[in-house]
């Protein structure tokens, strides 16, 4: 098929599947695929490449101006039928919009002239399934009660001084009385979990996969005290300026009065980065403090503290059930996913940690639609055994 022409398909197709197209070219549209298997192939490979993303809600939020470059750049002048700006501006609005710019347009646009239909590996992927709402409580006296998904408004623990509560899988503590003795308990979050806590004095904590959450059960004296052991964690925490709020991570320490932030703070990422949303913190190292105001961020690691200004909302939409990466390394992407669908990343090749990636994906979609996406744009290939996921060049 001339390119040409290829293109004008392609179009046809994505107008057809957005309900757009007249009737005089839904006729030339049918009657293409008609006239031979090759062509009937290569539609059905459009509409599923179409589906994917569909189903995978990326983000609508990216370069117009490189889109219609990449548009531009890629129709020919050669074609069975000239195409209007405004018909190309309809194209690119309906489609190339919610798509990232450095992905799946070039997947539909330069897509194979092979005719080969799209590798379904779905089948091979269908027991790694995503996250769910589960954690471990561990109170004082070692006693562990598994938190569950199903689990709705079940009192955990009532007595005349602490009343427990999983309502609609959060942790909800109550303090009953002055006298209640000064104990600890602990939250795990495992890979492929995530969970939220709201604390005695009102604080919300939402937990990330494989994390670890030490906390009392109620607060007492001049500070609140908690310890993310492990992990990831969103505070909002309740204002009190005679109290404020300190989070323990690693030899590090997070202290506010009333403000909504998050830490990470994962051994193998080799750093505890806490980003401000609102109010204030302060960073305090064993070296040296930093004081945080909204949308910056600071690195703690071994060579110290590090100040940088950043999106807060690439940091905090995994609480809203959404992967959001922009030029993330694939290596760093693998890392998120690993935790999220409990399944262990290895790369054949080091190069290949390194190639970026930029998008949103909801976190309730299979791991087989991201992977699926992750080759089509990056051209790679992986195998998949097990919980083992193999990245390797696409030869």
């Amino acid at each position: 098929m001339e390119k040409g022409h290829h293109n004008h398909i392609l179009i046809l197709v994505i107008e057809q599947f957005n309900n757009t197209i007249s009737a005089a070219d839904n006729a030339i549209l049918e009657n293409w695929v008609s006239e031979s298997q090759e062509n009937k192939q290569t539609y059905q490979k459009y509409i599923k490449a179409l589906v994917l993303a569909t189903d995978l809600e990326l983000s609508k939020q990216i370069d117009k101006d490189k889109a219609w470059s990449i548009i531009n750049s890629h129709t020919s002048h050669k074609k069975p039928k000239k195409l209007g700006f405004r018909r190309m501006l309809r194209y690119a609005a309906a489609i190339i919009l919610p798509i990232i710019v450095g992905g799946l347009v070039y997947y539909f646009i330069q897509v194979n002239e092979k005719n080969e239909p799209i590798d379904d590996t779905y089948a091979q992927l269908e027991a790694i399934k995503p996250g769910t709402k589960k954690a471990v409580l561990t109170l004082s006296d070692g006693k562990t009660i598994l938190l569950e998904d199903k689990v709705q408004n079940k009192v955990l623990l009532n007595n005349k001084m602490l009343e427990i509560k999983d309502s609609s899988n959060i942790i909800v503590y109550r303090s009953k009385s002055q006298d209640l003795e000064l104990k600890n308990h602990s939250v795990y979050v495992p890979k492929g979990g995530e969970y939220k806590v709201i604390l005695s004095d009102g604080t919300n904590v939402w937990l990330n996969s494989d994390t670890k959450f030490d906390f009392p059960i109620k607060f007492a004296g001049n500070e609140r005290i908690v310890s993310l052991q492990s992990g990831e964690a969103y505070f909002k925490v309740v204002e009190n300026k005679l109290r404020p709020f300190i989070v323990k991570a690693d030899g590090m320490d997070v202290k506010v009065l009333g403000t909504s932030f998050n830490i990470s703070a994962y051994e193998n990422d080799g750093q505890i980065t806490t980003t401000l949303i609102e109010g204030q913190v302060k960073v305090i190292s064993p070296s040296e403090e930093m004081v945080l105001n909204p949308g910056y961020q600071s690195q703690f690691s071994p060579d110290g503290l590090v100040l940088k200004k950043v999106d807060p909302e690439l940091y905090i939409q995994w609480k809203e059930g959404v992967f959001r990466f922009e030029n993330i390394s694939l290596y760093d992407l693998t890392k998120r996913l690993g935790r999220w669908y409990s399944v262990d990343f290895f790369f054949d090749e080091d190069f290949l940690k390194e190639i970026k990636f930029n998008g949103a994906v909801r976190k309730d979609k299979p791991l087989s639609s991201i992977l699926t996406i992750l080759k089509e744009t990056n051209h790679i290939a992986y195998d998949v055994n097990g919980g083992t996921i193999v990245i390797k060049e696409n030869n």
